[in-house]
């Protein structure tokens, strides 16, 4: 994209803070949910340069659990949204109570990454958008490699946002992006 559109470069894009809550819905269940805060700044100047294009952000989630491949059921969600104005925005992601109960989630996971892309291009990795376990490149590396591996099987279980109870929660100082939906187009009737 030309600078003359108006939207950021990735690296004007940064993973600030990733934070592990539980969270009770109405009826009460407990879910686990990551708040992915990403900070948005804008060097160019008018309402354009105010802009990201097109942003996603993947949480891969490792829940220690006996059970699974190499003692880590591995989890990951993805959401996008077609654009970031300047300053905070906040992607969340919820793993939902069957599992929190069977996995014995009981606290914040030490096995977890965020890759966020802007544009196409995947922004490099930082302290900050990796999990405690994860102590080196290496072990990010192999960390990865297990998401891509197992992650499959669990795919649609970690859960953005948009997809829980929680959809309307989240708003205040800290803006929640508008994500976009594939579902959300049928294809056209033909003449």
């Amino acid at each position: 994209m030309s600078a003359a559109s108006g939207a950021l470069r990735a690296a004007e894009v940064e993973v600030a803070q990733v934070r592990f809550a539980e969270q009770r819905d109405a009826a009460g269940q407990v879910w686990w949910g990551a708040a992915v805060d990403l900070e948005v700044d804008a060097t160019g100047g008018g309402a354009a340069g105010r802009f990201t294009g097109e942003v996603a952000v993947e949480l891969q989630w490792g829940v220690e659990r006996a059970e699974a491949p190499n003692g880590v059921a591995l989890y990951r969600a993805r959401s996008r949204t077609a654009a970031l104005e300047e300053g905070r925005a906040r992607f969340r992601f919820y793993l939902p109570p069957t599992l929190v109960r069977r996995d014995q989630v009981e606290r914040a996971p030490r096995f977890w990454a965020v890759q966020v892309t802007v544009e196409g291009e995947v922004l490099a990795d930082s302290r900050r958008s990796v999990g405690e376990g994860i102590s080196s490149p290496e072990a990010l590396a192999n960390f990865r490699r297990g998401v891509a591996q197992q992650a499959e099987a669990n795919d649609g279980v970690l859960l953005p946002w948009y997809l829980t109870p929680f959809l309307s929660e989240g708003r205040g100082e800290v803006v929640t992006p508008v994500p976009m939906r594939s579902e959300n187009i049928a294809p056209l009737a033909a003449p």
